[in-house]
C-alpha cells in the first residue's frame, strides 16, 4: 500500500503509470488476484485495462459514500464515465460498524413502538433476542464492548448498470427489488440476534427517513 502527497509531486497521470508498473512486477513475483486502491475513484478509468492485460480485479474503497447505491454517485463526482462505471463495477459493498453489546450487564428488552415504527419493523419473531444495553465496570459503564460489522452488497446486474447516471434512491429501489438487504436490515437482524441494540442500530443507519422499505423481523 502507498500513499500520495502533494509534498511528493505526483500527478494523477504519474500515479497510473506507477500503478500500472506495480501490478505488472506483482504479476510476475506473486500473482496477485486482486488490487484495492482506496478512495481513488479516479484509478476506475484504468480497471478495465488492469481486468484485460493482468487478469485481475481492481477494488476501490470510497470513505465518503453513505451507502452502496450512492457510491454511483460519489464515482460520478469523481468524474468518471458512466459507461465505465457500467462496465467495470462487479459490485459495491456498504459497511458500517456497530457496537456490540456488553453481554455481563445486557438484559432483555422489549423494543418501543416508538423505536420500532423509527426502524420501519412491522413484526418481531418469537425468537427474537432483543436486548438493551445496561452498562456496568466490564464495558466501561457504556453498555457496549467492541464493534462489529453491518453490510449492504449491490451486484452490478444488468439492469443497475443501465441506471449509473440515475438518482441514487432509483438506483437503490432497484438494487433492492433485485435481493439487496441494506444497512438497516443488517443491523436489525444482528439486534435480534442479541448482539447489538436497535438504538445502536439506529444511531448508525438513521431513522425512517433513511429507510427504504418496511422490514418484518417476523415471516
Amino acid at each position: 500500500m502507498a500513499d500520495t502527497a502533494p509534498s511528493a509531486k505526483l500527478t494523477f497521470e504519474g500515479a497510473q503509470k506507477l500503478l500500472a508498473a506495480a501490478i505488472a512486477k506483482a504479476k510476475e513475483i506473486n500473482q496477485p488476484q486482486c488490487i484495492c486502491i482506496v478512495d481513488s475513484g479516479g484509478f476506475l478509468l484504468t480497471m478495465g485495462r488492469m481486468d484485460g492485460a493482468y487478469g485481475m480485479s481492481v477494488e476501490t474503497a470510497l470513505r465518503k459514500a453513505q451507502t452502496a447505491a450512492s457510491a454511483i454517485q460519489r464515482l460520478r463526482d469523481m468524474n468518471i464515465e458512466p459507461s465505465i462505471l457500467a462496465t467495470s463495477i462487479n459490485c459495491i459493498v456498504g459497511q458500517r460498524l456497530v457496537r456490540r453489546v456488553c453481554h455481563e450487564c445486557c438484559r432483555p428488552a422489549e423494543p418501543s413502538e416508538e423505536l420500532l415504527e423509527s426502524l420501519l419493523i412491522a413484526s418481531i419473531r418469537s425468537e427474537s433476542q432483543f436486548v438493551e444495553a445496561r452498562g456496568c465496570p466490564a464495558c466501561g459503564d457504556t453498555g457496549y464492548a467492541g464493534r462489529t460489522p453491518i453490510f449492504e452488497v449491490m451486484t452490478m446486474t444488468d439492469e443497475l448498470s443501465e441506471l449509473v447516471d440515475a438518482p441514487t434512491r432509483v438506483i437503490e429501489q432497484m438494487a433492492i427489488s433485485q435481493g439487496m438487504s441494506t444497512l438497516r436490515e443488517s443491523g436489525i437482524a444482528l439486534a435480534a440476534a442479541g448482539i447489538t441494540t436497535l438504538d445502536e442500530v439506529r444511531r448508525v443507519v438513521g431513522g425512517k427517513r433513511r429507510a427504504t422499505r418496511g422490514f418484518a423481523v417476523a415471516s
